[in-house]
């Protein structure tokens, strides 16, 4: 029935997602996984990136299957590298967080939050240095927004004393 839905209605990422919950339960994980992928290829909006990563976290998938299930889009790592810092993971949040900016030239548009979340999460690190590295890449792709060069400024003033 799951199944039915998909085939019918490929653009409905929800019937995927009920899908995967059908071949989780089946213990057939890998297409699961593969069924959320091609969900959060279509829709990349934060809450249903998180109802995905719920899915996973229902049925106890580790890490690593986590991130085999993540498309090559900005949006779903850095909701993976969030999930993972409310874990205590701060390395595999770091590393999810590079791998979302990895992913930057597969966006048809580019917005300041995704380097203000990168640059928070340096900053609460007092890694500064990557902070200004990461604000740099946003004014790269966004070299209008004040926001960003203003954050660009004050670390680098923080750099000189």
């Amino acid at each position: 029935m799951a199944r039915t839905g998909t085939i019918h209605d490929p653009r409905n990422a929800f019937a995927r997602i009920t899908y995967a919950s059908v071949l989780f339960e089946q213990n057939r994980i890998n297409e699961g996984l593969g069924t959320l992928k091609s969900a959060m290829e279509m829709r990349t909006d934060s809450r249903f990136i998180q109802t995905c990563l719920g899915l996973m976290v229902w049925y106890r998938l580790d890490g690593d299957q986590m991130k085999t299930a993540m498309p090559d889009r900005v949006a779903p790592h850095l909701e993976l590298a969030d999930y993972q810092l409310s874990r205590g993971d701060v390395e595999g949040a770091e590393a999810s967080y590079m791998r979302a900016l990895s992913h930057l030239n597969k966006e048809d548009q580019v917005n300041r939050r995704y380097f203000v979340k990168v640059h928070r999460f340096f900053m609460d690190k007092k890694a500064y240095e990557k902070a200004l590295l990461v604000v740099e890449l946003g004014m790269k792709y966004l070299p209008e927004d004040r926001h960003l060069h203003r954050l660009a400024e004050n670390l680098e003033k923080m750099g000189k004393h």
